[in-house]
């Protein structure tokens, strides 16, 4: 299967001059720029950290997340789910840090594995009710990040919008799809059988990269320490086949510790 080419621009890459119109070249500059964004906000956090007297914040969230790109991923994922935790402070008043772990799960999509499955099919067995798909296929994606959250006014108590960035880590794995057909052996007796196939995704599996994400969102006070969020983001991973975007949506809580 054709690997589709890579856009030629996201929302991330658009921040890289235009002389950087090699794509590994570009690829290199961003990684670098995150790098340099993961050291200064290990570095503000730090500094905020010896200052600061207020207590730390826990956020658990969770919710839908849609696959943007590759286009391949897309065809052959559906609609998944996220579920996140992290720990945070106000570094300022209307700025927090949060530190976050993201799992975002991408369930295969059937229809297309049948599709698979239907055109490696002998001509003689192709006959749909006869395709069993299996285990794997399932898209996972971790990340480990680092995240500023700055509030567009003081919370004081009041529904409050925020705008959200982060850089950090991601691993993507998805097992291949374990699948079979209804094979009839013609012999003097036609005697039929699952024959068993497997549809590879290995060019997908295992693969670690620097992700970076914006979005927005509104915190909803429950209290003096604690609230809900409703948050959006674009998230983009710079993994070696092609980046890997996504939108998650969630709905979260924050708990004062």
């Amino acid at each position: 299967m054709a690997m589709p080419a890579a856009p030629e621009d996201c929302l991330i890459c658009s921040l890289i001059p235009r002389k950087y119109e090699n794509t590994d070249q570009r690829k290199n500059t961003i990684m670098r720029l995150i790098t340099n964004v993961l050291a200064a906000i290990l570095t503000i956090s730090t500094a905020a950290w010896s200052q600061s007297v207020h207590g730390m914040d826990c956020y658990v969230g969770g919710g839908i997340s849609f696959l943007s790109g590759p286009q391949i991923l897309r065809d052959e994922n559906k609609m998944g789910f996220n579920a996140s935790g992290g720990i945070g402070f106000d570094i300022l008043p209307s700025v927090s840090l949060i530190v976050g772990v993201d799992y975002t799960a991408f369930p295969k999509n059937e229809s297309q594995a049948r599709q698979e499955v239907f055109q490696q099919m002998p001509a003689h067995d192709r006959i749909g009710s006869g395709i069993s798909i299996g285990e794997g296929g399932t898209l996972s994606v971790l990340t480990i990040a680092g995240n500023l959250k700055l509030f567009l006014g003081l919370r004081d108590g009041q529904v409050t919008p925020y705008i959200v960035a982060g850089a950090g880590f991601l691993s993507t794995s998805i097992p291949d799809v374990q699948a079979s057909y209804l094979y009839s052996e013609q012999t003097a007796v036609v005697v039929s059988t699952y024959n068993p196939i497997v549809l590879p995704r290995t060019q997908f599996n295992a693969t670690s990269a620097l992700v970076a994400s914006v979005g927005a969102g509104v915190d909803i006070p429950l209290g003096k320490t604690n609230s809900m969020f409703v948050e959006g983001r674009y998230a983009i991973g710079f993994t070696s086949f092609d980046n890997t975007t996504y939108i998650p949506i969630k709905l979260g809580m924050r708990f004062g510790i």
